[in-house]
């Protein structure tokens, strides 16, 4: 969950109902364009590990709200809570989904209040994964 300017978004993985058509539209130009600028991301299949991570909530949240405001998070500073600790996957590849929307600095903070910082293409501040 993430709340901007007084609006929340949710993020949903791509094995749920809540995931659009929209959603996934989405997520596979993301794909496209991070395979193009970062062809050292993909292993051996554009769908697998760790590119699958852009179907995961972590990203679809960002994406969403990304769509709401103008099609970049450019400038802003945001806290994404999640349920389930982050992949493997996700800390791979999130900082360059963070690129690619604008570079904002996004605290993801986990079920049991670990957070991961990103910002910059990298993760800048680690607490609670000591």
């Amino acid at each position: 969950m993430l709340e901007v300017d007084g609006k929340r978004f949710f993020g949903s993985n791509s094995r749920l109902p809540l995931y659009t058509s929209r959603d996934r539209r989405e997520a596979d130009n993301l794909r496209d364009i991070l395979i193009q600028k970062y062809p050292h991301l993909v292993g051996s299949n554009k769908g697998e590990v760790p590119m699958d991570e852009l179907y995961h909530a972590e990203t679809n949240v960002l994406l969403r709200a990304s769509r709401e405001l103008g099609g970049t998070l450019r400038g802003r500073t945001l806290e994404v809570v999640v349920d389930r600790p982050m992949c493997a996957s996700c800390q791979d590849i999130l900082p360059y989904v963070g690129l690619e929307l604008g570079n904002p600095t996004v605290t993801f903070i986990g079920p049991r209040g670990e957070t991961r910082t990103m910002r910059d293409e990298a993760w800048n501040d680690l607490r609670g994964y000591e």
